[in-house]
């Protein structure tokens, strides 16, 4: 996983994915400065991570188009390649209801 190297990077919540009609989400409402990152136990994810939000709201599903940090309320994927993270988006979507 990569370490957080600018002042402020995106901070995704499932709120953010219940807004959004694209597969993909580039930023979040809010962003999260270093010191905010380092008080805390998220850790930076990177392009093409596929993001399920596993609190409320269940379900929603995003691959992430930049770096970024989500909070709890997220089990994230680190597929190897963009085709394998297309895959896996339609795959938890598709089954959704037996995994949450």
């Amino acid at each position: 996983m990569k370490q957080i190297t600018e002042e402020i990077s995106s901070w995704i919540t499932p709120k953010d994915l219940s807004d959004q009609q694209s597969k993909f989400v580039y930023q979040g409402e809010r962003n999260i400065t270093k010191q905010g990152f380092d008080s805390c136990s998220t850790s930076m994810l990177p392009i093409n991570s596929v993001l399920m939000s596993s609190r409320a709201p269940i379900g929603l599903v995003s691959i992430a188009k930049n770096d970024v940090c989500t909070n709890q309320g997220f089990k994230s994927f680190i597929p190897k390649k963009m085709e394998d993270s297309i895959y896996l988006y339609y795959y938890i979507k598709h089954h959704i209801k037996q995994i949450a």
